[in-house]
């Protein structure tokens, strides 16, 4: 059977949707900077344009705005990456997906994170303590729940590089016991794909250092 006018846009939808998501993934294979980088964060903007503009509550449509504000964010085009952001946060559990705007409050930290606003970024995680479940409708197994849990190792990996830079050893090992702490839980709240890449954070974060205490080196 033919498909109708309403199926047929939401499959172009869903086309120009993956085909930026492609892209953006592609630029990952690139040095962050280099032409071949910003030439395919470029194409993925430039994708999903129509798609982010429409004024429908499709899921697609949230993911795409999302979307945006990460490509934007990886060009430095931090205040740019702002607008597509906060249209999701601010569209209310009724509007955007809980799951999407799970993942919103992983992309609000990161934003922060890259704008050196490590304070900020401390009080938001310090402000949603119980993690991505508390939009009430997130699970902790569900994907969205994993990578805010991920956004959250990257915030105390932030404090604890600034608290050793300074010397402040104390509290640079309270952080790393932090990391390690939510490591282990996204280990059991979120599976071993997650674990992988938090551990992977701490790797490159303190284990590139030499540092870490005994629970640190082992993941």
């Amino acid at each position: 059977d033919a498909l109708s006018t309403v199926q047929l846009q939401s499959l172009q939808r869903n086309v120009a949707y993956q085909l930026a998501r492609a892209y953006r993934n592609q630029a990952l294979a690139y040095p962050p900077g280099s032409p071949d980088f910003v030439n395919s964060l470029t194409q993925a903007l430039e994708k999903p344009d129509a798609v982010a503009e429409i004024e429908v509550a499709d899921d697609v449509i949230w993911r795409a705005k999302l979307d945006r504000a990460v490509c934007l964010r990886f060009l430095g085009k931090l205040s740019a990456a702002s607008g597509p952001l906060a249209e999701v946060l601010e569209s209310g559990r009724d509007d955007a997906p809980a799951a999407i705007v799970a993942r919103g409050r992983g992309e609000e930290l990161r934003l922060l994170l890259a704008a050196g606003q490590l304070r900020e970024a401390i009080e938001a995680v310090e402000k949603r303590s119980g993690g991505a479940a508390d939009t009430g409708e997130i699970r902790n197994h569900h994907p969205a729940a994993g990578d805010y849990d991920l956004a959250r190792v990257e915030v105390y990996l932030a404090a604890w590089q600034a608290a050793n830079k300074t010397g402040r050893t104390e509290e640079s090992q309270g952080w790393q016991r932090k990391a390690v702490a939510l490591v282990a839980a996204i280990e059991r709240d979120h599976g071993p794909y997650w674990m992988r890449r938090a551990e992977m954070l701490l790797a490159s974060t303190i284990g590139g250092a030499g540092e870490g205490d005994v629970a640190a080196l082992r993941r």
